[in-house]
């Protein structure tokens, strides 16, 4: 007997790197992430792309109507 997940895991949208969430972002939106990312300590990066991933996920969901 084989156990299946119930789920099968997809690849996120938007990957969990600089150039993906840079990608994922508008032009506006993406300044301001380098220039968060690249202000920040190496101790605050990992929240900072956390933070914009979340962002990009958001900007990239499909739209539901009706």
């Amino acid at each position: 007997m084989i156990a299946l997940p119930v789920r099968q895991h997809k690849p996120d949208r938007v990957p969990r790197n600089g150039a993906g969430i840079a990608a994922a972002l508008g032009s506006v939106k993406r300044i301001e992430f380098y220039r968060e990312l690249l202000v920040a300590a190496p101790e605050e990066a990992e929240a900072i792309l956390k933070r914009w991933w979340c962002e990009a996920m958001l900007d990239t969901a499909p739209v539901v109507t009706g």
